[in-house]
């Protein structure tokens, strides 16, 4: 029996991939706080993620995996609808 300690998560995990933005949807700005909250489709490797947050997507508020295009358009859509119901304002790139 080896004397060294059970380590099973030590070696061999490397950092998952970083998402690449295929398109850039809508960005909205808060209507106190003037903060850009953006949203995006990303290449996932199991499909097509959705997803929103501040600053480009790293301060994330939703994330979603669809099959395909017309899927992420309908769901940025729906999250669209939601913000500007909370009063936020879309920023024109």
């Amino acid at each position: 029996m080896s004397d060294e300690p059970y380590t099973p998560f030590s070696g061999g995990r490397s950092e998952p991939a970083k998402p690449t933005l295929v398109k850039r949807v809508w960005r909205m700005r808060h209507p106190r706080s003037g903060k850009i909250l953006s949203c995006g489709t990303y290449q996932h490797p199991h499909g097509i993620e959705v997803r929103s947050g501040y600053q480009q997507e790293t301060d994330l508020l939703w994330s979603q995996l669809v099959k395909s295009p017309d899927a992420a358009s309908e769901l940025a859509a729906e999250w669209k609808a939601m913000v500007l119901g909370k009063g936020f304002e879309e920023v024109m790139e």
